[in-house]
């Protein structure tokens, strides 16, 4: 009788037991000590979004747009899947129930549990929105599928303005290439040391062997397109002839013709008028002298008093002055 009581007793409290809800174990969270700081160092959060707990006071500050690897530890192995999500506004727009779930705008990241043996730790690769915010939250959901229902680990993080770009270093300046001009006017100049056949205009190949020349350009300077160069098509290119710079002997030098010529004429028209003048001074003396000589024969002939004689005389002496200052005008 005693032994029958407590086989019943034994049996009511193992089917108390099944009956009885047991919980589940299945616990997973933001890595403690990896590239992000949970809110808190428990793996047992149960209520979305991130159980309750206040925004850490130093968040982790990521570059917009950066790719960083994330690190969760799971405890307690169960089948199911892993999310992970983002919000620029706190908890804002994160799911916090199993139906939540099926909005995947601010989803990241997720993965199915593989069932490892535990404690096991996964990581993953994500890489973050291009907006800055200060009050992101990276969310980690574990999803529990023959319960169906959720494990929440949140880190609090910054997403920054990427800094503005260094300006490239200076880069020096390549050397001022060739003009086409230059190089028409090596050829011209070197025309007799390049023309190898002499036979008075270059091909190709003998410039090649001086200049380096492009065959396009070869066939820009060949105008009349006979695959010759010749001196008249690189002056025509713009090559000009050598001017000779050496000093010219003076005895080489031809007579100034125009200063010579002007001063001949000149010291012949002085000459001339010198011995017209003098010719002109002789020619009056001679009329002077036989003026005299006729006024003192007609003195002579016929005498007159001397009052007479004094009118006479001022008066021929007045036409001879006269006469002889005409002389000299003339």
């Amino acid at each position: 009788m005693q032994f029958k009581t407590l086989f019943t007793f034994a049996t009511i409290g193992s089917v108390a037991l099944l009956a009885t809800p047991q919980p589940v174990d299945a616990h997973a969270k933001w890595k403690f000590g990896g590239t992000l700081t949970a809110r808190a160092d428990v793996d047992n959060i149960k209520t979305g979004a991130c159980g309750n707990l206040d925004r850490s006071p130093n968040p982790m500050t990521f570059q917009v747009g950066q790719t960083i690897t994330v690190q969760w530890t799971e405890t307690i192995n169960h089948t199911g899947m892993y999310y992970i999500f983002f919000s620029p506004d706190g908890e804002q727009g994160l799911p916090s129930s199993v139906a939540d779930l099926a909005d995947e705008t601010n989803l990241l990241h997720k993965e199915v549990d593989p069932n490892n043996q535990v404690p096991a730790e996964y990581t993953a690769n994500i890489t973050l929105p291009t907006e800055p915010c200060n009050n992101c939250v990276l969310q980690m959901v574990q999803f529990m599928q023959n319960n169906n229902s959720n494990y929440y680990s949140c880190a609090d993080i910054v997403l920054a303005a990427a800094p503005a770009p260094e300006p490239p270093p200076p880069v020096d300046p390549a050397p001022p290439a060739d003009t086409p001009i230059s190089v028409t006017q090596q050829i011209y100049d070197d025309f007799e040391a390049i023309d190898t056949d002499n036979n008075g205009q270059l091909d190709f190949q003998e410039i090649q062997v001086v200049v380096e020349l492009a065959e396009e350009n070869f066939a820009g300077l060949d105008t009349d397109s006979d695959g010759f160069l010749t001196k008249e098509e690189l002056i025509a290119a713009g090559a000009q002839e050598p001017v000779d710079a050496s000093p010219e002997d003076p005895a080489d030098d031809p007579p100034a013709n125009s200063g010579g010529e002007s001063n001949g004429d000149s010291d012949n028209e002085n000459s001339d008028s010198t011995d017209n003048s003098e010719d002109e001074n002789t020619a009056t003396d001679e009329e002077s002298a036989n003026d005299n000589a006729a006024v003192e024969e007609n003195l002579s002939d016929n005498p007159l008093s001397t009052e007479e004689e004094s009118g006479h005389l001022g008066f021929l002496l007045l036409m001879l002055m006269t006469l002889i200052g005409l002389r000299r005008k003339q």
